[in-house]
């Protein structure tokens, strides 16, 4: 049996699971044009378009793939945890 379906809180809308491989593949093709532009255009301002975003692809990127490292690390530690200890 399902639970009902609900409508979420504002609150509990920051909650909901982010869709990283998504993310990542948009923003990089909005990166990937950008960096075209600049090449074709060679203006200032298309310049500092891209390096801004490229500044913010790159600490978003890190940072998603840091927590995606660390939440695989937790999750292999708790199934082998539970591996050694859950059979018992």
């Amino acid at each position: 049996m399902t639970p009902p379906l609900v409508k979420l809180s504002r609150k509990r809308a920051r909650d909901k699971k982010m869709d990283y491989k998504r993310f990542k593949k948009k923003s990089s093709r909005i990166k990937a044009k950008l960096y075209k532009n600049w090449l074709k255009c060679k203006t200032n301002e298309a310049e500092v378009r891209y390096r801004n975003y490229a500044k913010i692809f790159r600490k978003l990127s890190c940072e998603l793939s840091e927590a995606e490292y660390y939440k695989d690390i937790c999750l292999t530690d708790i199934i082998t945890l539970y591996g050694k200890f859950g059979e018992t």
